[in-house]
């Protein structure tokens, strides 16, 4: 048996990162309520950041945060009060939490004999809407 791969995290530090990626998303939410529905203009500067290659030594999730927080802040929000548009839909919390839930369970539902109890809710849901 192999040992943990470079890229496995502890559970404390799993546990950082689901605060910090919390705490983010809480300070998200907070400031919907006023936010525009459309966003100044990009900053080019920051574009051309965003774009340049990755830096040669990681960062903390804070400062990956940040940076994701600025490359949000730009163009259409979605979860603003006041985007009226039917395509792209708007952003409910409570849907991301349920990607959230299908991301961090990673079940195939593509076919029922590798998660028939997925494929059931799935089609329950889609019966339902129908």
């Amino acid at each position: 048996m192999c040992g943990p791969l470079p890229l496995d995290a502890d559970l404390d530090q799993l546990l950082a990162i689901q605060d910090a990626v919390v705490e983010f998303v809480n300070r998200f939410l907070e400031t919907r309520s006023n936010v525009p529905a459309i966003l100044p203009p990009a900053d080019p500067a920051l574009i051309g950041e965003l774009l340049g290659p990755p830096p040669d030594e990681g960062m903390s999730i804070e400062e990956l945060l940040a940076t994701y927080g600025a490359a949000i802040n730009t163009g259409f929000d979605t979860t603003s009060p006041g985007f009226l548009s039917y395509i792209p839909t708007g952003g409910l919390y409570t849907s991301a939490l349920g990607s959230f839930l299908g991301a961090a369970t990673n079940q195939y539902t593509g076919g029922q004999h590798a998660a028939p109890g997925a494929v059931a809710m799935e089609q329950s849901v889609i019966d339902w809407m129908t």
